[in-house]
């Protein structure tokens, strides 16, 4: 006699294959009306922004037993707009992984910026980020070279940036 009842041993043998995808992790942030995505393996910690040391005009914050320069977003990307530490704000701490010798031996440090707000923890399919580069860069993409790539996020451009390159231009 013959059961109507499918065994579900079988069910197993023909799950589908889901492909996989590709995604990259930021965390996104707002600097003024435009909103901007750290990679998050560069982000070691968001602080609420406490009033900082002042030293000679430049604010500081201290992170595991080290002062770190606070910079602000937006002038760190030439904006025209008021330092976050002016207003309500939140400090991102940056790693920077460096190599020092041939030998593959890093040194991590740490550089504090502050942010207008930060929204969230985002993953995005990578074949939905796209590049900007400086012969095809967007009319509304900011001029500076960190600005590596954009993504839609409900309808808004997110633009990614390049922390290293970041840095490097606004020393």
């Amino acid at each position: 006699m013959t059961s109507p009842f499918r065994s579900t041993s079988g069910l197993a043998a023909r799950r589908r294959v889901r492909p996989v995808v590709e995604r990259a992790t930021f965390v996104v942030v707002s600097q003024g009306s435009a909103r901007y995505a750290f990679p998050v393996h560069t982000v070691e910690r968001v602080l609420r922004h406490s009033a900082g040391v002042s030293h000679g005009g430049a604010s500081s914050i201290a992170f595991a037993n080290l002062t770190l320069v606070l910079r602000d977003l937006a002038s760190m990307l030439s904006l025209n707009e008021p330092p976050a530490f002016a207003r309500t704000a939140r400090v991102l701490v940056l790693r920077n992984d460096m190599n020092h010798d041939a030998s593959g031996a890093s040194a991590t440090t740490f550089s504090a910026v502050s942010v207008d707000e930060v929204h969230d923890v985002l993953a995005v399919e990578t074949a939905l980020i796209e590049p900007v580069l400086p012969s095809t860069r967007p009319v509304d993409a900011p001029g500076h070279p960190a600005v590596r790539a954009c993504f839609v996020r409900n309808d808004e451009p997110v633009w990614v940036l390049d922390p290293a390159r970041l840095h490097r231009d606004a020393a």
